[in-house]
């Protein structure tokens, strides 16, 4: 496949409007067609894309790229693909696990509601950590980056990266005991009850 190329002998600024839309314009197509070729789904190929323009575009004051933008683009492309595909597998892998793992009993549903609950209070716990760490723990937990990933994306040391990933989860396991302690509570004495 032959990509576009400036005819310039400079690149366009990324940092502005106008460089960005030029930007935009000369690879956003040729993305596509590599993300497409890829997950061979046109919504997600365009997500993608979006989201790998719209992340340069509010990281644009700090970000530094080495060599040409085209190479950065179609590398950052490249790895945006590799994460989406290792998503997918996880969530895959985790549902059969999950479906593999319910018990057929009368209180399946019970286990569901109960199940759902406690990760409902997770997603509390974490909503309660400072914003920085917030981001930082979803990036790791929940989109699967690497620390050496999230430290790029956000322009940090990957030390910094572990410290906040550290304290993140001090914090809900912490809390996660205690809430497991309320919730185990009932049956501790009921179990208690019949036995003395």
């Amino acid at each position: 496949m032959r990509f576009k190329k400036t005819n310039t002998t400079q690149e366009p600024d990324f940092r502005t409007k106008e460089g960005f839309e030029r930007i935009y314009n000369l690879y956003a197509e040729d993305l596509l067609i590599v993300a497409l070729n890829q997950l061979n789904n046109p919504d997600e190929a365009e997500n993608l894309i979006h989201d790998v323009f719209s992340s340069i575009w509010e990281r644009r004051d700090k970000l530094q790229i080495e060599g040409e933008i085209e190479n950065y683009l179609f590398r950052s492309v490249k790895l945006a693909v590799i994460k989406n595909i290792r998503n997918k597998s996880a969530r895959k892998k985790l549902d059969t696990i999950i479906l593999r793992d319910i018990p057929l009993a009368e209180n399946t549903v019970e286990d569901y509601v109960a199940f759902n609950d406690l990760s409902e209070k997770i997603s509390d716990l974490v909503n309660r950590l400072p914003e920085r760490t917030q981001e930082i723990y979803r990036l790791s937990r929940e989109e699967y980056f690497t620390n050496k990933e999230i430290a790029t994306r956000l322009i940090i040391s990957e030390k910094t990266v572990e410290s906040h990933l550290t304290k993140s989860l001090k914090f809900l396991r912490t809390n996660l005991l205690l809430i497991l302690f309320i919730i185990l509570l009932p049956a501790i004495f009921f179990i208690t009850h019949i036995n003395s």
